[in-house]
């Protein structure tokens, strides 16, 4: 078992819940099904929240303990970018907090639901690539 095996195993559990999501993403179908997505983003917001806790408690320690300069800035680097991506999913969770916000403005959900599934998608992405096949090569 790699390093990283656990933190891949959590992005494919993200990326399926993205993935029930998005195929809800038309106005019609918002509105008719705003409690579906509500749950399946409350889903989402709870294996996200384990996922970025278990790279802070584990993952990211140890990589900003490495002897390796390269190794301690990448770290550095992806945790700066990790605190935006927590804010902005922290605040668009509040926005969209409950069904009736997300079936009344449909249109303003499905846009800033698009562009931070695509943040997170190229997140993931680059940790994938980037990251954990560093993390697994120490």
């Amino acid at each position: 078992m790699t390093r990283t095996e656990r933190f891949r195993k959590q992005h494919t559990a993200i990326t399926e819940v993205v993935t029930t999501i998005k195929a809800l993403l038309q106005p019609e179908l918002v509105v008719n099904n705003s409690e579906l997505i509500r749950k399946n983003l409350s889903k989402l917001m709870g294996k996200l929240s384990v996922h970025l806790a278990a790279e802070d408690e584990v993952l990211y320690p140890e990589l900003l303990r490495h002897d390796d300069g390269k190794v301690v800035q990448t770290a550095q680097k992806y945790l700066q970018e990790l605190g935006d991506i927590k804010e902005r999913f922290s605040a668009y969770c509040s926005k969209w907090a409950v069904a009736p916000l997300i079936k009344n403005k449909p249109e303003e959900f499905i846009k800033e639901t698009v562009e931070l599934f695509r943040t997170l998608g190229k997140r993931i992405d680059l940790e994938e690539k980037e990251l954990y096949r560093l993390a697994d090569s120490l």
